[in-house]
């Protein structure tokens, strides 16, 4: 009999030692913690956060549309006008799920210039796309004709037009699609010099 006690009592504290270790280790007992919010920074259009320890997975609120991503993810781009918020996700019984974060809205306006160092096509601070507007004057069959006459402006009202344009768009175009030189007695006597200076 005192055998048979002394068996139960040697295994009835191997079980509290095993129950203890076991609580201590966050299986059972003790009080969850509660994960912090993620903090929101904005770098142009990508908003991004620290990962927090113990978070399983974070919850991304984009204008009010609920995406559910993994612990690796930490970053997320916006368009302009979005809204975002997250939360870090617990276990449930570790750890529990977090506060929503601070909100960021990405404001494609709040970037002035517009500069794409790495010829992506985005700009490196919104990641709006760069387009440059490009001015294209296409001329043909000028023939030689340098000097005014009553019916038809000479190349120099055309240039004054074109210098005209330059200081208004540095993107300007000028393109011949020929018939240049043979026509008048200016252009015919220089072997097409005249012209050819002209355009250059």
């Amino acid at each position: 009999m005192k055998q048979r006690i002394l068996t139960l009592l040697t295994a009835s504290l191997m079980l509290i030692a095993v129950l203890l270790g076991l609580g201590s280790c966050g299986l059972f007992g003790g009080d969850p913690v509660k994960l912090e919010a993620p903090e929101l920074t904005l770098a142009g259009n990508v908003a991004s956060w620290e990962a927090q320890e113990g978070a399983k997975g974070y919850e991304i609120d984009i204008n009010e549309k609920l995406l559910s991503r993994g612990a690796d993810v930490t970053s997320v781009v916006l368009n302009d006008g979005e809204t975002v918020k997250v939360r870090a996700i617990g276990d449930g019984r570790k750890y529990l799920t977090s506060e929503w974060s601070n909100a960021v809205t990405f404001d494609a306006s709040a970037c002035s210039v517009h500069i794409d160092t790495d010829d992506n096509g985005k700009c490196d601070g919104c990641s709006v796309t760069v387009v440059a507007i490009i001015d294209f004057y296409v001329m043909n069959d000028l023939h030689g004709k340098f000097c005014d006459t009553d019916g038809q402006p000479g190349v120099d009202e055309l240039a004054s037009y074109l210098k005209g344009r330059e200081n208004i768009d540095d993107n300007v175009v000028v393109l011949s699609s020929g018939d240049m030189w043979q026509g008048t007695a200016e252009s015919g006597l220089t072997y097409g010099q005249i012209m050819t200076e002209w355009m250059n």
